[in-house]
């Protein structure tokens, strides 16, 4: 089932991985989401920012949609690497 965001997400390093949280539309459970560490910088390379919640502000949609289709995959956590962030 597709994921999508909480109005209020929770974000943060946990170690090297960049952890958020969306929410299943059919269960309600809220679901944790990870970027790896490489990959979020690269995303705050290819936006021009310094901050890794603007850069993820500026990727929002498509880490959401990643993340979706990876959890409907059984991907557990869903996980969204410096590859995915090349492809955008």
């Amino acid at each position: 089932m597709p994921l999508v965001f909480n109005d209020d997400i929770l974000m943060g390093f946990v170690g090297d991985t960049f952890v958020f949280s969306m929410r299943d539309e059919q269960t309600g459970d809220t679901v944790s989401c990870e970027i790896t560490r490489d990959g979020l910088q690269r995303a705050i390379q290819k936006k021009e920012v310094y901050d890794p919640r603007i850069a993820f502000s500026m990727y929002k949609a498509r880490f959401g949609e990643l993340a979706s289709k990876r959890f409907d995959e059984g991907q557990r956590p869903a996980r969204i690497t410096i590859e995915d962030v090349e492809a955008f």
